[in-house]
């Protein structure tokens, strides 16, 4: 199952708290990394909750 953990970014004046959201151990079978619609998915999400990245990846990641 995917993980969501959100990475903080260093602050700059005019964003003091940016982060990027990260999902790992993804399904290839659950995201097609090559589709077009999950693109926008991914940027819609990355829009919604204001991150300035989302990395997707089937690799496990650890944010520290």
């Amino acid at each position: 199952m995917a993980r969501l953990q959100v990475l903080r970014l260093p602050a700059t004046p005019a964003d003091p708290a940016p982060f990027m959201l990260v999902l790992d151990e993804v399904n290839e079978l659950e995201l097609d990394f090559t589709s077009s619609e999950h693109a926008d998915v991914m940027r819609g999400l990355k829009d919604g909750v204001g991150a300035r990245f989302v990395l997707a990846t089937t690799a496990t990641v650890d944010v520290a």
